[in-house]
């Protein structure tokens, strides 16, 4: 058969005298042959539209609710076509310490580290459910800010308070991404974003060896 149905009546017609006046023409490869192409192309586009490798773009987000994989707010088309790919495998981890540290380098927090209770003794003590993620200074671009209730700032226009440098948007991404790949059992407390210095507690090593404990800067967030 041709590349396509007009190509391929107007040859099968060719010797068919009615078929090639304007009239003809019109009928038998404007409207039938036409009409059948166009057939052929939705069906074709329809075959193709669940194969992340060869779809269009306009159909990622609708294979990413299929697959319940979310588009990130920095993937490019090809980025989010490869998380598709890897669905199967992405869910396999799911519950698990690992697939949140993947989802977090995915989401472009690669220096992101995960904190048990047992891990970290940060209050509310003891808890054996709950943990922290911790972003080490130079690894993301929040910093605190000085705003504060009441100076002027409109309250609920989506600004967060006392941090800049993250987007309503890019937490809530954050919440949702945890929230995702975490075990049912337990709960992130916060996020905990260092801006100078070294936090105790996270098995940073000062000087050789001694553990340094000296104050730091950080800008916090709940993380659920």
């Amino acid at each position: 058969m041709a590349d396509n149905y007009v190509t391929w009546v107007g040859k099968l017609l060719a010797g068919v005298r009615w078929a090639r006046g304007l009239w003809g023409e019109r009928l038998t490869l404007g409207y039938f042959a036409l009409f059948a192409d166009l057939l052929a192309e939705g069906a074709r586009q329809a075959n193709h539209a669940r194969w992340t490798r060869s779809c269009h773009d306009d159909a990622l987000g609708a294979i990413g609710i299929t697959r319940d994989i979310e588009r990130y707010f920095n993937d490019s088309p090809t980025q989010y076509r490869g998380r598709l790919a890897r669905a199967f495998e992405i869910h396999e981890e799911d519950g698990t310490e690992p697939g949140v540290d993947a989802a977090l380098a995915e989401f472009g927090f690669g220096a992101a580290q995960v904190y048990e209770d047992w891990q970290w003794h940060r209050p509310p003590q003891p808890w054996w459910s709950q943990g922290w993620i911790w972003f080490p200074a130079g690894s993301h671009s929040v910093t605190k800010t000085t705003q504060t209730y009441g100076d002027g700032s409109n309250y609920g226009d989506g600004d967060l308070y006392g941090v800049q440098g993250i987007t309503l948007a890019e937490v809530d991404g954050l919440r949702r991404l945890v929230k995702k790949h975490k075990r049912a059992s337990f709960i992130f407390r916060e996020f905990i974003f260092e801006i100078t210095g070294v936090t105790y507690g996270t098995g940073v090593l000062y000087g050789g060896g001694a553990r340094y404990s000296a104050p730091t800067s950080q800008a916090i967030i709940g993380a659920e």
